[in-house]
């Protein structure tokens, strides 16, 4: 048995074509598909290996349990952390038609 959706070790094929999907939605989809593997389970007193990559539950109940905490799990930590934040953060700034003020020009394009 393995972790994929179907328990056979296939992952679903995508059937819309990519170009047909709008912005958003193929970036939603980029950006949360890595949360499947994110959201793997894992108990330090479960017969089952850790997971062979980064898994939020394994990092957040087994600290101090050899092997999990590799630097390259905190990176896919930290990228996905950074999609998330930048695929839905609303900035309150842009959302209220204002310019910070080292973007801003005059009708000359000078910026001041």
């Amino acid at each position: 048995m393995t972790d994929t959706p179907d328990g056979k070790g296939y992952w679903p094929v995508a059937t819309e074509d990519f170009e047909e999907l709008g912005l958003q939605v193929a970036g939603e989809a980029l950006v949360l598909r890595p949360l499947n593997r994110a959201l793997t389970a894992w108990w330090p007193g479960n017969d089952t290996p850790p997971p062979d990559h980064f898994a939020r539950h394994a990092t957040a109940h087994a600290v101090g349990y050899p092997g999990l905490f590799e630097r390259r799990y905190a990176m896919v930590a930290v990228m996905l952390a950074v999609s998330l934040t930048v695929q839905y953060w609303e900035d309150p700034a842009s959302a209220a038609g204002i310019r910070s003020s080292s973007t801003q020009r005059d009708e000359s394009g000078n910026r001041h």
